[in-house]
């Protein structure tokens, strides 16, 4: 059963790891649209492509310490 524990942590951190790299080519996208529309009218909020990050860092570090301690207990 633990070993099917860590095979999760380890996909959890894959996903979060994804979400963490989609989120920041997001953010790295729209800044660069921004940049280029001068005549833009409004603001921009980043705040939900930053919390998906956030939520992403939190899906690795929970996901590997899930893997981790998943192995190191004893059987």
């Amino acid at each position: 059963m633990e070993r099917g524990h860590a095979v999760w942590g380890w996909v959890t951190s894959v996903l979060g790891a994804v979400l963490v790299l989609l989120m920041a080519g997001q953010v790295l996208t729209e800044s660069m649209w921004l940049g280029e529309q001068g005549h833009t009218i409004g603001t921009y909020s980043y705040l939900p492509l930053y919390l998906g990050g956030l939520v992403g860092v939190v899906l690795i570090v929970g996901g590997a310490t899930a893997a981790v301690y998943a192995r190191r207990s004893p059987a």
